[in-house]
């Protein structure tokens, strides 16, 4: 199994004075491909000795209109490789049609389109049960492409921020951007059961079985698939080095009053923005009566985040975390999720919405699903529920 790594990374923001934000918004990151994967396209371009040449868009001859450049320039190659194309994608169809043309070979280019017209199987290879890579498209259908950079530049997909709940308190330091980041891992069928399983679609690229003796023993080994940014965070990034941030706000506010009751609900890093909340009730200095957190992991001992901090927070005089609730899901025959605990408290939580409590809720869909359930059920009505919501007093950052 793929193990887990989980980590907080505090982003200085006194170099970006435009990055507004408040507790539990949201901090984009732009990911930036690794060095051993831009070398790759470098040379699958040919253009390993170019990587510090500008690149910049200008309109064809003829055309006036403005025309929207694909990504700032100008800016070096190397930039555009690393920080613009996502080189870890799949290629859409739209994408993939256009490749296709620049296949110099018959076979191949014929191969490729028939693969594209069958969109349930180009669907599978590149989606979850394939995720095969840009770079693996290539080697498999493009062997035969002769592609100048700026084509590539304009067809390759776009790197996209990614989005992670602040779990800092801007009340308590504005310049300093905590977030909490797990890395994204999942096991993947090898090459060898790609290709099989694509040849029982009726597919069997022409170059199949030289891709496969290039990659020797490699080809029947699983693969991992690596979230980008997750994993740039998580095992690239060290204190010194710039990222390319901004802020967007989310629906996580707390209520300017401090009378009503404040019940969070999250599971593994969707504790994120109850980090944050509960530095800002130490920065309150315990004012609010009412706090509940609700935390949910698989054991105490190994992903148990920020345990110290919340523990803290129950034991300073005024408590500034009134209750901590926890689920630890394996370490019981039977498994406890934060949605059971939150059953088993359900008159009480009942109550507390009855004082006019907010509730807070971060984490997976299937988490929101099965704990909307359980709001239901304490609550004995889903229109009291829809109308929390409707009210801004039932709100979920689900992903």
């Amino acid at each position: 199994a793929v193990g887990k790594t989980t980590k907080h990374i505090d982003v200085d923001v006194r170099s970006a004075p435009g990055v507004e934000w408040r507790t539990a918004d949201n901090l984009e990151v732009l990911p930036q491909n690794p060095e051993d994967l831009v070398t790759w396209f470098a040379q699958w371009l040919q253009v390993q000795d170019r990587l510090e040449d500008r690149v910049a868009f200008v309109r064809s001859p003829g055309v006036n209109k403005a025309v929207k450049k694909p990504f700032p320039s100008p800016c070096t190659l190397q930039t555009a490789l690393t920080l613009y194309c996502d080189l870890a994608a799949s290629p859409s169809r739209a994408a993939a049609k256009k490749l296709a043309s620049l296949a110099e070979d018959p076979a191949d280019r014929a191969a490729l389109e028939r693969l594209l017209q069958d969109s349930g199987s180009y669907t599978w290879l590149i989606g979850e049960g394939g995720r095969l890579t840009l770079c693996e498209f290539c080697e498999l259908f493009l062997p035969s492409a002769k592609m100048d950079v700026g084509t590539f530049l304009q067809l390759c997909p776009r790197q996209k921020s990614r989005p992670y709940t602040i779990a800092s308190s801007s009340r308590e330091n504005a310049q300093k951007i905590g977030v909490c980041v797990s890395m994204v891992q999942e096991s993947l069928p090898s090459i060898a059961d790609l290709l099989e399983g694509l040849g029982l679609r009726g597919h069997n690229p022409p170059r199949a079985a030289e891709y496969l003796e290039r990659l020797g023993e490699q080809a029947k080994r699983s693969r991992t698939f690596l979230g980008s940014c997750s994993t740039m965070l998580c095992t690239r990034v060290s204190c010194g080095e710039k990222l390319w941030i901004t802020a967007r706000a989310s629906s996580f506010r707390l209520p300017r009053r401090t009378s009503p009751p404040i019940v969070m609900i999250g599971a593994g890093t969707g504790i994120a923005p109850f980090r944050g909340f509960v530095r800002e009730f130490v920065c309150e200095k315990g004012v609010r009566a009412k706090t509940k957190l609700i935390f949910g992991c698989t054991k105490q001992n190994e992903d148990f985040l920020y345990r110290e901090e919340l523990q803290e927070a129950l034991d300073s005089d005024p408590a500034a975390l009134k209750e901590l609730v926890t689920a630890f899901s394996r370490e019981q025959a039977e498994k406890v999720y934060v949605q059971h605990r939150l059953r088993e408290r359900s008159k009480e939580i009942a109550e507390l919405v009855a004082e006019g409590a907010y509730v807070y809720v971060c984490g997976s869909t299937a988490m929101g699903r099965a704990l909307r359930e359980a709001m239901v059920a304490a609550l004995g009505d889903s229109d009291y529920v829809s109308r929390l919501q409707t009210e801004g007093r039932y709100i979920e950052e689900l992903w």
